[in-house]
């Protein structure tokens, strides 16, 4: 890996980062490297944050085990792809020809979103994420399937303000708003 490497390199157009890659530079390089070059918290799929993520954030003596009583593979294409999207990284970003100020980052089923979430049950235009002074806010478009802070459900174009840690679920695809210093810690490799 190339020391000039920078995290934009692993974002697809659709947002998402390349999870090895990730792995890779996190694991190679110093955490201030990392964060220097991430302005905004990435959204992180739910089971990702809950599985490795949180292993290595919690000191051991809190961690919290789950067991699943189906432990065969999944057989249809739908449920691989929702397992994938929920172990998913987004970075908060502008595609170069974003139709959106430059403080808002629209998420969506259609490609024109700055971040893109392929699943049926994302309206193409579902919310924006909003930048403003500092804080981060979210506002439902008026979406099929809703979106939910922290278990709530939001009203369509009412603005709720997003701390690191919260929840959000677009539709029944929940991730965490995740500061760039806990998804560098969550995914270090413990040595």
């Amino acid at each position: 890996m190339a020391t000039g490497e920078s995290i934009l390199d692993m974002v697809d157009g659709n947002g998402r980062v390349n999870y090895r890659r990730c792995l890779t530079f996190i694991n190679t390089f110093a955490m201030s490297y990392f964060t220097d070059q991430c302005a905004h918290p990435f959204l992180v799929g739910k089971d990702l944050y809950e599985g490795d993520m949180t292993r290595n954030l919690l000191p051991a003596a809190t961690m919290r085990f789950s067991m699943t009583t189906d432990a065969r593979p999944e057989a249809e294409s739908e449920a691989s792809k929702q397992s994938s999207i929920t172990h998913a990284i987004y970075m908060l970003r502008k595609k170069p020809y974003s139709h959106e100020m430059p403080n808002v980052v629209s998420v969506g089923r259609s490609s024109e979103n700055d971040i893109v979430i392929a699943d049926y049950v994302i309206s193409k235009s579902h919310a924006h994420l909003i930048l403003f002074h500092g804080m981060y806010f979210i506002i439902d478009l008026g979406s099929t399937n809703g979106t939910r802070v922290n278990g709530q459900l939001l009203q369509p174009n009412a603005k709720v303000r997003l701390d690191p840690g919260s929840s959000i679920a677009f539709g029944r695809i929940i991730f965490v708003f995740t500061a760039p210093a806990d998804l560098y810690q969550g995914l270090k490799a413990k040595r």
